[in-house]
């Protein structure tokens, strides 16, 4: 269990390092950066939840008795959804350098 919330803390790092990253709109690198803090923190939480067994309950849009570690699991989800989603549709604004031909493909004989 520990090991998974450590990964998933890991995976949400990798996303805060494109926190310089060019993007098409002011926007997108806000919701990005906004998604790839919800990643780590989340998982961050999550450790939280398995050393403390922390089981605090809230409410939430009139839902009494949710658990906060439910809470953050549905977050992490739609930050996940968002993240897997925005890598496609940053596709669509690549610099130009992505489009050149390497120098060390004639090297490969198949290709």
């Amino acid at each position: 269990m520990v090991g998974c919330a450590l990964a998933i803390t890991v995976f949400g790092a990798l996303h805060l390092a494109a926190w310089d990253f060019d993007f098409p709109s002011h926007v997108e690198q806000l919701l990005w950066r906004i998604a790839s803090c919800i990643l780590t923190g989340t998982a961050l939480l999550g450790l939280i939840f398995i050393f403390d067994k922390f089981n605090t309950r809230i409410c939430v849009c009139g839902v009494h008795d949710l658990p906060l570690a439910e809470i953050c699991s549905m977050i992490y989800i739609i930050a996940r959804l968002f993240l897997a989603v925005e890598v496609f549709v940053l596709l669509r604004h690549l610099p130009p350098q992505a489009l050149q031909d390497v120098n060390w493909l004639k090297y490969i004989p198949h290709v």
